[in-house]
């Protein structure tokens, strides 16, 4: 039997009680690339303006040799009903 999970959430009987330090976070990620530092951070804010997202971290990045060579990867998780 197979369940498809949304991006956010966490099995309703995944139970991770034995480890008092452990906690398991649904989180996704998207990258976003550009020619500049602009040019990726632009990408980035415009898509999280569209979605009801909480932005929990984000890192950037430099790809040589590539068109588009500037990296900004976003790590987030969506925002519940209760949290508008």
């Amino acid at each position: 039997m197979s369940r498809e999970l949304s991006v956010g959430v966490v099995p309703v009987d995944f139970d991770d009680s034995d480890d008092p330090e452990g906690q398991v976070h649904a989180v996704a990620r998207r990258v976003f690339l550009g020619a500049t530092n602009a040019d990726a951070f632009a990408r980035a804010e415009r898509w999280l303006s569209t979605y009801r997202v909480l932005l929990l971290d984000l890192s950037c990045g430099y790809l040589f040799d590539e068109p588009e060579p500037v990296s900004v990867t976003i790590y987030f998780r969506f925002k519940d009903d209760d949290e508008l």
